[in-house]
């Protein structure tokens, strides 16, 4: 009989939980209530921020979300905030000086693309007007650029620049994404939460954002769909994301824990 008590899986959204219909497979399903029903926690570690989740089914979640790349932890019913880590003065200071030193940012975006303000250099804006529309605190900002190659360099840059104090990584292919910590700072609190209930810790991902938690977990799957570098620091690769990659490890996992002798 399957027993999943002490058993913690933590995935990214897109590209890994969903498929390339962007959909929440029946096999994947089935699998996640399977294994809840056994005694399971089961959530999200996302870029998104709560307004980007509404679209998650919350019935698959049984422990908290981790949001915004790792800077809020969200109650996974209500998505309120249960703890978070918001820039601190510093962080508004760098937001001004990348978007005055830096000509290859085309725009940048506060929090997310969907529902808040964003600023474009074409079109004179200035920083002061996005930290007017947008009070409140910041968990992430968007920096975008013309292609991938801009893109690279940037991240590049700002990480050696200012990599003691935040974390700037990629979502997609031509935007850096800035915050506090990481999907690893977010599996780590999450871990903390949650003690004996998240004794085997499994993180699943597909992009270079999702390698910090991979390397925190337990066990850190890739999907066969994942970039070449999040495959490298996995510790298996698995089935693809179009091949329900969630029911495959949730099949695997008491076997993968023995092995390691994590029970």
């Amino acid at each position: 009989m399957e027993n999943f008590n002490g058993f913690l899986i933590c995935t990214d959204i897109d590209g890994t939980l969903y498929n390339s219909e962007r959909v929440l497979s029946e096999g994947n399903r089935a699998a996640i209530a399977r294994y809840t029903a056994a005694g399971g926690l089961f959530t999200v570690a996302t870029g998104r921020t709560p307004h980007e989740l509404e679209p998650v089914d919350r019935g698959i979640l049984s422990a908290p979300v981790i949001a915004s790349s790792g800077s809020m932890l969200l109650d996974q019913k209500t998505y309120a905030v249960l703890e978070d880590e918001p820039f601190a003065e510093d962080g508004i200071e760098i937001l001004r000086e990348i978007w005055a030193e830096y000509p290859c940012v085309t725009g940048l975006i506060a929090e997310d693309s969907h529902t808040l303000p964003q600023i474009f250099r074409e079109n004179g804006d200035s920083v002061e007007e996005l930290l007017g529309a947008f009070p409140n605190a910041w968990h992430k900002a968007i920096f975008l650029t013309e292609n991938a190659e801009s893109r690279e360099r940037l991240e590049r840059e700002l990480n050696n620049r200012y990599g003691d104090r935040y974390v700037f990584d990629s979502a997609w292919y031509r935007s850096v994404e800035m915050h506090k910590g990481d999907k690893a700072t977010g599996v780590e609190r999450l871990r903390r939460r949650l003690g004996e209930r998240a004794r085997v810790v499994i993180c699943v991902g597909d992009h270079t954002n999702d390698i910090p938690m991979l390397r925190a977990a337990n066990i850190g799957c890739a999907v066969a769909n994942a970039l070449d570098v999040t495959k490298a620091a996995a510790d298996r690769v698995v089935v693809s994301n179009d091949e329900d990659a969630l029911a495959y490890i949730i099949n695997h996992a008491q076997e993968w824990a023995e092995e390691l002798h994590l029970l």
